[in-house]
């Protein structure tokens, strides 16, 4: 047993090299995802709008564009060749009518009511900046019947989009 402890040591100093933030934070993606998705539905609920359907393609085009803002540093619903969401759909073979766009640190935190790292609580905070402002008319769409999420993260903070048909 002895001898397995020099190699145990090094698996473990391999593993925990390649435990980096970038790793630990895709970790995440699914269920900060599904929180976005929910706590949209809550809101919507609570305003008497029927909820809104998980779309795989919505979602992947929403993906395909946070990856995009995180890989090449920028913040904007139109990316930089140009494509407007709704052309983002297009080149999928797909509508897309609406969109939200929103960053967050993992690092921050709203006092007792988030958690650090939580994707309850981020989505959460999330869903109240975008209740502040303009991004409410998409989740308050009644015309909207499905949604899809995509988060990536850029070293930083991640970076959310909501795409709506």
């Amino acid at each position: 047993m002895n001898r397995l402890l020099p190699l145990v040591a090094v698996l473990v100093v391999v593993f925990l090299i390649g435990c980096t933030a970038e790793n630990l934070s895709k970790a995440l993606y699914p269920s900060f995802e599904k929180a976005i998705f929910d706590q949209t539905n809550t809101i919507r609920s609570s305003a008497g709008l029927a909820a809104l359907v998980w779309d795989d393609k919505l979602a992947e085009i929403a993906r395909e564009h946070s990856e995009d803002m995180a890989k090449n540093n920028y913040f904007s619903h139109t990316n930089l060749q140009g494509e407007s969401p709704k052309d983002r759909g297009l080149r999928h073979n797909y509508t897309v009518v609406g969109e939200n766009i929103g960053k967050i640190s993992p690092y921050l935190s709203g006092g007792d009511k988030y958690e650090y790292n939580s994707s309850d609580g981020m989505a959460k905070l999330m869903m109240q900046f975008w209740m502040a402002g303009q991004h409410k008319y998409n989740l308050l769409n009644p015309s909207f019947t499905s949604m899809g999420v995509g988060i990536a993260y850029n070293g930083n903070e991640y970076l959310i989009t909501q795409t709506f048909k």
